[in-house]
């Protein structure tokens, strides 16, 4: 497990279906959308009894810092 290099929480890195690095925090919670299953995250509806993770850009303070310029 690593850390954010902007706010230091804990993060888990994983492959989106796209094959692109996403973190996300390392605990799963009711109501998270993004299911993980050998490494790779897959976006699903959330749910509040069913415990899930989040993106890290979700509640990272320096999120903005972190995402690169869409191409257009």
């Amino acid at each position: 497990m690593s850390s954010c290099s902007s706010c230091k929480q804990r993060i888990l890195w994983a492959k989106t279906a796209s094959g692109k690095a996403i973190p996300l925090n390392p605990t799963p919670i009711a109501g998270g959308n993004l299911d993980l299953k050998d490494g790779v995250a897959h976006v699903v509806q959330p749910h509040p009894a069913v415990k899930l993770y989040t993106s890290h850009f979700a509640n990272c303070p320096s999120a903005n810092a972190h995402r690169k310029e869409r191409r257009r």
